[in-house]
């Protein structure tokens, strides 16, 4: 019978890693309960524009390869019908605001295809993972005054 128990003990994981699940699923529940308690901390990405989970949000760098939040404004959302695809948030027009990498500061060039887009002085190119992802290949590029902060990701899965 101590053999059992012993067996089943050491089933468990590690002190360390139960307290590191724990401390994962209270940030979580914290996010989903508490968004606007966290928001300032910590940013949730749900769609495959870059890889799905928890990222803390960080000082803003522009710069070829940062990951940056930023919102699109009304008349860009309408006028390029992505009202659905984009989450209820707090950016102007009551949309979530889109988790992107920078892969173009102006003045420059960025391909999408076949197309290639001039990138000015004063404005990013902002690419998605995803091949359907809403970014520049849609809207063209944006003035950096759109980008919001940069995030890192802390827990993230494909």
């Amino acid at each position: 019978m101590e053999a059992k128990t012993r067996q089943r003990l050491s089933a468990w994981p590690s002190r360390g890693l139960r307290t590191g699940g724990l401390i994962a699923i209270g940030l979580l529940l914290g996010v989903l309960l508490f968004p606007e308690a966290v928001s300032p901390f910590v940013a949730i990405n749900l769609t495959p524009s870059l890889p799905r989970g928890l990222y803390r949000i960080t000082r803003l760098r522009v710069q070829p390869g940062a990951l940056v939040t930023l919102c699109l404004p009304p008349e860009i959302v309408r006028r390029h019908d992505l009202g659905r695809w984009i989450a209820p948030g707090r950016c102007p027009g009551g949309k979530a605001p889109l988790c992107k990498r920078i892969t173009e500061v102006g003045p420059g060039r960025a391909a999408c295809g076949s197309t290639v887009w001039r990138v000015p002085e004063g404005e990013v190119f902002i690419r998605g993972e995803s091949r359907n992802s809403q970014d520049s290949c849609i809207f063209g590029p944006v003035p950096v005054a759109w980008l919001r902060e940069g995030v890192v990701p802390v827990w993230t899965q494909r």
